[in-house]
């Protein structure tokens, strides 16, 4: 099973592709960035970029970290925008909390692919947690 993890921030997201049957990195993308929220055709091409690295890449599971809606560490509405777009792609979608997350990661050994930049480890974490506790449990 091919499992998407997408850390969402601002107004772009990260993305770590992975084979949960091999525990291997397949892709792992620069920022996706939705352009200007405003214009339907940065919308449409937004959608239609990560539409296609669906497709490219069989994902058949989506897991997002789930983002505070409230309080100081609340996220902007754009990212909420982009986890609408992410939700419509017709692949199943879970969210995933920061905590369960932190909480995995104190408890378990989560080795990072070297070739990650800093700012992908977080996609690649939600991405590996979530087929431990989801998919291989």
């Amino acid at each position: 099973m091919i499992i998407a993890g997408i850390s969402i921030e601002s107004k772009s997201l990260r993305l770590a592709i992975i084979d949960s049957s091999t525990m291997k990195l397949i892709k792992s993308t620069p920022k996706i960035e939705l352009e200007n929220d405003d214009n339907q055709e940065s919308v449409k091409a937004f959608n239609q970029t990560f539409c296609a690295i669906t497709r490219d890449y069989n994902i058949d599971r989506i897991y997002i970290k789930k983002r505070a809606q409230k309080g100081d560490h609340a996220s902007g509405p754009i990212s909420f925008k982009i986890e609408g777009i992410i939700q419509m792609v017709d692949i199943p979608v879970q969210l995933i909390s920061a905590i369960t997350i932190a909480a995995f990661i104190k408890r378990n050994e989560v080795e990072i692919p070297s070739t990650l930049y800093k700012y992908q480890h977080d996609a690649y974490k939600v991405a590996y947690v979530s087929i431990e506790k989801y998919i291989n449990a």
